[in-house]
């Protein structure tokens, strides 16, 4: 059976594994070539899948508990991010032409989709409470959204940025992450310049910048 700590671990053009830590047996594996993949719940992830053999880019949300594939959507683009926020249920990515799509994946119903940056979407984020998105693109800009107006919103009404960062960077936007907390929760940006900023998206301020000593690919929450 599957342990209470699994792992999920995907490489570069490959599928999606899922390991027992406890016993160190792989558990389940998911044909590829998976692009990105994010944790929508205790059982569920969902999958960004590159297009092959005739098939188009594909996401899906797919158990790993018991390998049936819940959802899938064959998607224009390939995806560049995609994020879950497991406490509300939504599901968000961005694609290579800087256009996001949100779902709410309890029903598959696609809510929202809009273009948010002027080159591809980089980085998703959601805020810990639920409260906002954060997207970054290739266009150096960082902009945060409030997920009640993508919600609220018509599928024929673009939502407009609750919070616009377009001066931290000058190279593509690499990376996004949260603090953990409420409300009031720290997000850090991260670019192909070096350069790291500390933003408060509620109060739409950017509080500092430090410059590391190389591109910042990564950050870790």
């Amino acid at each position: 059976g599957i342990g209470s700590q699994v792992a999920l671990t995907s490489a570069s053009g490959g599928g999606l594994d899922v390991w027992d830590l406890g016993s160190g047996k792989l558990l389940r594996g998911k044909d590829g070539p998976v692009r990105r993949f994010a944790v929508v719940d205790g059982s569920h992830v969902v999958v960004a899948s590159d297009a092959r053999g005739g098939r188009k880019h594909e996401l899906s949300v797919w158990s790993w508990r018991t390998g049936e594939t819940i959802m899938k959507v064959p998607m224009k683009n390939a995806f560049r991010s995609l994020t879950a926020c497991p406490s509300r249920g939504y599901i968000a990515g961005g694609d290579e032409k800087g256009r996001v799509y949100f779902w709410d994946s309890t029903t598959g119903w696609l809510l929202q989709a809009w273009d948010a940056h002027y080159k591809a979407v980089t980085a998703v984020r959601f805020s810990p409470d639920g409260t906002f998105l954060l997207t970054a693109g290739a266009d150096a800009v960082v902009n945060g959204w409030l997920i009640s107006d993508i919600v609220l919103l018509r599928p024929t009404d673009a939502p407009s940025p609750y919070a616009a960062f377009p001066a931290n960077h000058t190279l593509p936007v690499q990376a996004l992450a949260y603090a953990t907390g409420g409300p009031c929760a720290l997000a850090v940006s991260g670019g192909l310049d070096g350069v790291v900023s500390v933003l408060d998206v509620a109060k739409k301020a950017t509080l500092g910048s430090v410059t590391a000593g190389s591109a910042v690919q990564c950050l870790v929450e």
